[in-house]
């Protein structure tokens, strides 16, 4: 016999249990398909909320009943576990203007660099942004055009001081146009 015996012996492992055995019928965690169905039923949360506040909704209300019933079951045959009361809900709203999330600020930023002028109104930074991606807009369009476009002149200055305004324009000056240009620190003209 060896220098070892039998009572020195670590006691065996249980063997793990099978996916039929264990609390997930899958033999793998579905994190990424519980988290995904989470938030869907999150969405679908906001569109109940939606209602509620009189808004316009994305999905007809017998679609939402039917996706949340069906989520609720699907969460259950995974055995995830998942406590639906604690979701909150997520106000969807339709994309709204030409540009996906961040294309707006690289716009701006290569209106201003293209611009033969150092100093641009948000209405010429707009007009040249329309023409180097051919964007045509009506009056209501143009509107919220330029509004989110001043949110991303804003939110460019803030995040990291690319862009500057001339002036500060205080509540009240609505008469008054700023006029923005390429933090000369940052960026070199061509």
């Amino acid at each position: 016999m060896s220098s070892r015996d039998a009572t020195d012996r670590k006691p065996d492992k249980p063997a793990k249990p099978s996916a039929a055995e264990g609390r997930l019928p899958l033999p793998f965690p579905p994190l990424t398909l519980e988290r995904s169905l989470l938030r869907l039923y999150g969405r679908l949360l906001g569109e109940v909320q939606k209602r509620r506040d009189g808004q316009p909704q994305l999905v007809r209300q017998e679609r939402v009943e039917r996706g949340l019933a069906a989520i609720s079951d699907l969460l259950d045959v995974l055995g995830t576990g998942s406590d639906l009361g604690r979701i909150r809900p997520i106000k969807t709203w339709p994309k709204i203007g030409p540009f996906d999330f961040g294309e707006m600020q690289q716009a701006l930023l290569v209106a201003l660099k293209s611009s033969p002028d150092e100093w641009m109104t948000v209405r010429e930074i707009a007009d040249s942004i329309a023409r180097q991606h051919a964007l045509e807009l009506n009056e209501e369009q143009r509107a919220h055009f330029l509004q989110k476009l001043r949110e991303a002149l804003h939110r460019t200055k803030n995040d990291g001081g690319f862009v500057e305004p001339e002036r500060s324009i205080a509540k009240g000056d609505g008469r008054l146009e700023q006029r923005w240009r390429l933090n000369p620190a940052k960026f070199r003209r061509r």
